[in-house]
């Protein structure tokens, strides 16, 4: 962290990115980022490559977020110190022009699968969230925490733990968002946001995908699959999936859930859930994927019997190999 606070000391204009299809953590961390470096005095613009998912636009300051194109990204290589990526364990990840990139590259993240890269890298697999090591970053620089800055940062947490459940709830983390809630937030509305403000296209793509879920003879991993023809049957978008991988593995015996999305361009996006003992980032890692021990994922370029085969076959060598 001390030399992400260097960098910060020493420059004066940064532009902020994550992932593509970003979601509470990633959204969180980057809008409290960019509300940090504007207490501090410095310039700063968010630039993501995909929208803002809709249950997440009540965040502070979320209408800043600016969507690239590559036109926007090559006219701004030249305007700013840094690039911060955060939550993001490959720059490919964020869906930028790669030769559009000028600055210096700093990275924060907490993926245990993330791997150095750039000029300088702050990783912390042991936190619960990114927003948590933001947390720590605005304490380290004196910058007074307000109510937006805490809201964006609460929601990180709260998302990357399952609403507290998973077992990326450390006390260090439950202390911080009990420090957030000081600050003012109604924890009820941010649930409601994130949670309870589903359209009902959703709630019908929900029930199309639970309808035909698949479990294998064992009973141990389980799988859904959403398709292009599905958003367009029902009128949704990959945003309105945020939560799927979760279902599955709320069946009793059930150790490993995957969700299988397909892309616009006929590839297959995987997201990974497990129960505890299994460590889904080691299958994600196989396919050039990575994440967290219980939740983990990536991208195949086949057809869906061809995901589905490779990856239900490696999900099983894992779990006979514990």
């Amino acid at each position: 962290m001390n030399k992400i606070i260097e960098i910060i000391n020493r420059n004066s204009t940064f532009l902020i990115t994550t992932h593509i299809n970003p979601e509470g953590d990633a959204i969180g961390s980057e809008l409290a980022l960019f509300l940090i470096l504007k207490k501090l005095g410095k310039k700063a613009m968010i630039l993501n490559s995909d929208t803002v998912p809709l249950i997440y636009r009540f965040l502070p300051h979320s209408e800043a977020i600016v969507v690239s194109n590559p036109e926007l990204v090559s006219g701004l290589s030249g305007d700013y110190d840094v690039l911060f990526i955060v939550d993001c364990g490959d720059l490919e990840r964020t869906g930028l022009r790669i030769e559009g990139i000028r600055g210096k590259i700093a990275v924060i993240d907490h993926h245990i699968t993330s791997k150095p890269f750039g000029d300088h890298s702050w990783i912390e697999p042991s936190a619960s969230s990114t927003g948590e090591m933001i947390y720590e970053l605005a304490v380290s620089l004196g910058v007074n925490i307000d109510t937006d800055i805490a809201i964006n940062l609460y929601t990180c947490i709260l998302t990357d733990t399952g609403s507290f459940r998973y077992s990326s709830t450390t006390p260090k983390a439950l202390k911080i968002a009990g420090l957030l809630l000081e600050k003012g937030i109604d924890p009820w509305r941010v649930t409601e946001e994130v949670y309870e403000s589903q359209s009902l296209n959703r709630i019908r793509l929900l029930g199309m995908v639970l309808s035909k879920i698949e479990i294998s003879d064992d009973g141990k991993i389980a799988w859904i699959v959403v398709t292009q023809d599905m958003y367009r049957d029902t009128a949704t978008t990959a945003e309105d999936t945020e939560n799927f991988a979760n279902y599955p593995r709320a069946i009793r015996d059930v150790d490993v859930s995957i969700f299988f999305r397909e892309l616009e361009n006929g590839r297959f996006k995987i997201s990974f859930r497990s129960k505890g003992h299994i460590d889904v980032s080691a299958v994600a890692q196989i396919f050039g994927g990575g994440g967290h021990h219980n939740a983990a994922g990536c991208v195949i370029e086949a057809g869906l019997d061809d995901a589905k085969r490779m990856v239900i076959s490696a999900v099983e060598n894992i779990i006979r190999s514990v």
